[in-house]
């Protein structure tokens, strides 16, 4: 039959295609696959995945070959427990996409260093292992997209309680006081991003994990926007996700970023219950010192955007943080300088006016010690529907935790007043800088509760009316303020920690139909 014999031709000829891309051509250790077009697998190449050999070396081949066609590096999944290490750059061109597959969530153990118990997840997981000081993990350019990986720097410290107050070991300090000042700058390097990108138009990053980390995203300047950012979430020392200059929309959605110890890891639970619940070896001990260090580090932010016009940030959380949004930069203090990771240099002062601007909707911050930190203004609005704040921490050995000496309006004891806050617009947020035009801010459904959870948190816990902080805090200039539909729970003087403002600050704000539980004092 003709019909027959051509079918049959067909399948040959397609079986004998892919027997000749499969079997490819040995070179050494590395296997070369003709005719897979713009698709880039990163064992082709040498990768092993085995969380022992560098792979270094392989992703950066694959990348090289991938930036001729803009084409896709993968990286295939690895044995539960193992992963590729990373001891340097992985540089990717101009449309180069970099694949893998989700590892999802370790298991995590009563008292078990983060991210948890790596042999119940396998995936497309990396070891960052830096070489050298500040370099990034991956630099990206426009048009590239990340998807799918779980990425763990997994020599960064994490001590306990135990290790902190034994006089043996590295850790040791004489109190937690002394550790909270010193213990980052003592131990936790100075390695770079993970994700660095520059002349970033379009660039797209879904689906990642990322764990102790001192950077994760960071967005230098020139030319980035119409990108985003989703489905990602991250535990680490300092920040999440970081924008220089942005000079187009940006999108952030379903970011996910907490305290850098894993979740049921906090606090302290006695020996019997961690042998009951779970294997005792793997039972390290308990950690309140440093959840409190990371919370007490005004660096340890979860979204800084700089410049941004226009952005949009949603349904996210932020757990154990410092300050959850801060918005602009200045060179004033060492809360609000923005120092470049990789080049170690202070950003390039904004103009005035230039500050961030847009939305943000359906995001909780449970536990902050700055809930949204309004930096540098700009004439367009910030806008917050549906946002729910729990200022929870303060730090008062540090000289700067002092939002004021003696502010001169506002609710409650204005003297010594905590810079602990739900809001807090800094003392460069000034209509001067805003060419005099005045700032405006809007919220919409905002719910603000304190709580003093020194049981996870150690020394750093605290409510704003233990630190004598305020649900609204103005050292510079809040402008206009719309506030409609407000909670304040929790504070047995919801009154009294309403807001402070020091004496040239301009603000004029209105709350409608607020709600004060614990208004008025026993």
């Amino acid at each position: 039959d003709t019909n027959m014999a051509s079918v049959v031709a067909v399948v040959v000829c397609v079986c004998v295609g892919i027997s000749t891309q499969v079997a490819g051509e040995q070179q050494g250790n590395v296997v070369r696959r003709e005719n897979l077009g713009s698709f880039f697998n990163v064992r082709d190449f040498g990768a092993v995945g085995d969380g022992v050999h560098d792979d270094t070396a392989a992703f950066v081949a694959a990348a090289m070959e991938a930036s001729n066609t803009s084409g896709t590096v993968y990286i295939p999944p690895v044995t539960i427990g193992q992963g590729y290490v990373l001891t340097g750059t992985i540089s990717l061109s101009a449309g180069v996409k970099l694949l893998g597959e989700n590892a999802g969530t370790p298991a995590v153990p009563h008292c078990y260093a983060p991210p948890g118990d790596l042999s119940t997840t396998g995936g497309s997981r990396i070891f960052a292992r830096m070489a050298t000081a500040r370099s990034p993990l991956f630099s990206i350019t426009q048009g590239c997209s990340v998807r799918g990986l779980y990425i763990f720097y997994d020599t960064m410290p994490f001590p306990t309680d135990n290790e902190f107050n034994n006089k043996s070991s590295k850790y040791y300090y004489p109190s937690p006081q002394e550790a909270v000042q010193k213990f980052i700058n003592d131990h936790v390097p100075e390695i770079g991003p993970t994700f660095y990108i520059e002349n970033g138009v379009r660039v797209f990053i879904e689906d990642v994990i990322g764990a102790a980390f001192k950077d994760f995203i960071y967005y230098a300047r020139n030319g980035h926007g119409q990108g985003a950012i989703r489905n990602v979430q991250g535990w680490g020392y300092g920040r999440f996700v970081t924008v220089e200059e942005a000079e187009d929309v940006l999108s952030f959605d379903n970011i996910r970023f907490i305290i850098n110890a894993a979740p049921y890891c906090l606090g302290s639970i006695s020996p019997q219950t961690c042998a009951h619940q779970h294997n005792v070896e793997r039972c390290r001990g308990n950690f309140t010192i440093i959840p409190a260090i990371v919370a007490s580090s005004n660096q340890n932010v979860g979204i800084w955007l700089g410049r941004a016009d226009g952005y949009r940030l949603t349904g996210s959380f932020f757990f154990g943080v410092n300050t959850a949004i801060r918005l602009g930069y200045s060179s004033d203090n060492s809360w609000t300088q923005l120092i470049n990771p990789v080049t170690g240099e202070p950003a390039e002062t904004l103009t005035p006016a230039n500050g961030p601007w847009g939305s943000v909707s359906q995001v909780m911050v449970d536990q902050a010690q700055l809930g949204v930190h309004f930096v540098w203004p700009n004439p367009l609005t910030n806008r917050f529907v549906d946002f729910q704040l729990h200022p929870s921490f303060w730090n008062p050995i540090m000289p700067e935790s002092i939002a004021f000496a003696n502010a001169s309006k506002g609710t409650g004891v204005l003297h010594n007043v905590g810079r602990e806050a739900a809001v807090f617009f800094e003392s460069s947020h000034t209509v001067v800088n805003n060419k005099n035009l005045i700032p405006t801010t809007m919220f919409s459904n905002f719910v603000v509760a304190s709580f003093n959870d020194t049981s996870n948190f150690g020394m750093a816990g605290s409510t704003i009316g233990q630190s004598n902080g305020r649900a609204f805090i103005f050292a510079g200039d809040g402008g206009i303020i719309d506030v409609t539909g407000f909670a304040m729970n929790n504070e047995r003087n919801g009154k009294t920690n309403l807001w402070a403002a020091g004496n040239d600050s301009f603000v004029s704000m209105r709350i409608s139909n607020p709600i004060l539980n614990y208004a008025f004092s026993d």
